[in-house]
């Protein structure tokens, strides 16, 4: 079992798909809004999106989320470009292709997800301004992505503590009428996630997680994969959406902090 990953999505300059279908951006994988995706056309020979970050930064982790119909077999690769190499047109890292959905076992919700990780590359540069994702091995089929989360992990050295929470919001109610009929209003079901890094350093906590609090609030996206290693169950150890609850780490001990993550998927 790996330590679990925390990823802050880095702003995303702009999209561009090598083929779009009618009515399906590029630009809504840089929304928080699960039900507007990407899609491209079908049986295009070149099938990729390049996404430009707006400078070189930090990227070693790549999750993409609400992959509608993707299955098994398909495949997938990651490119990797400085401002000075240009969005693919002189030198690149090119990355080697690999399974594109995160594990066998698929979610509740029938909606795949990807994880790439720098570290199962060899020699990937230490920043990039353009990310290139290559799909492959579609036949005629069209790729739909609801999210791109491209940014660089925050990974503590001692992983969540036991009594991590995995629950569901049920955003639908059941209520009576005066005779005893009852009422439905059906809704979304969003999972929920709750654990606490209970050795946190001071050195992890004042550089990386507290002021990535401050930034994300309870506004912003984040990721969690609780589990990176690979595993057929690991679609479902990925988690993307909104913080709830007070946000903040408490200085439990001596050199030693706690920081809690309470979070609801729109995955």
């Amino acid at each position: 079992m790996g330590n679990a990953l925390i990823l802050e999505p880095k702003a995303i300059s702009s999209i561009t798909p090598s083929n779009t279908a009618s009515g399906y951006s590029g630009s809504n994988m840089a929304l928080d809004l699960m039900g507007l995706v990407w899609k491209s056309d079908t049986g295009s020979a070149t099938r990729n999106v390049i996404f430009d970050l707006g400078a070189d930064t930090a990227v070693d982790t790549i999750v993409l989320v609400g992959l509608n119909g993707a299955l098994q077999a398909w495949n997938w690769s990651i490119d990797l470009a400085t401002s000075a190499q240009g969005a693919f047109t002189g030198s690149f890292f090119a990355g080697s292709s690999r399974t594109l959905l995160a594990g066998t076992n698929s979610p509740t919700s029938g909606l795949g997800k990807a994880l790439w990780l720098a570290s199962s590359e060899t020699s990937p540069p230490a920043t990039s301004r353009y990310v290139r994702v290559n799909f492959s091995n579609l036949g005629t089929a069209a790729v739909e992505v609801s999210r791109a989360i491209i940014g660089s992990a925050i990974q503590p050295g001692i992983n969540f503590a036991y009594g991590a929470g995995f629950g569901v919001r049920s955003m639908g109610n059941v209520d009576f009428s005066n005779t005893g009929v009852p009422l439905v209003r059906n809704g979304a079901r969003l999972r929920g996630l709750a654990i606490s890094f209970d050795a946190a350093t001071e050195a992890e906590v004042q550089t990386s997680i507290q002021p990535m609090l401050e930034r994300l609030g309870n506004d912003n996206t984040i990721c969690i994969v609780t589990d990176p290693d690979a595993n057929a169950d690991r679609q479902n150890r990925i988690y993307f959406g909104f913080l709830t609850g007070d946000l903040g780490t408490i200085w439990a001990r001596l050199g030693g902090f706690q920081a809690k993550f309470n979070l609801v998927a729109l995955d």
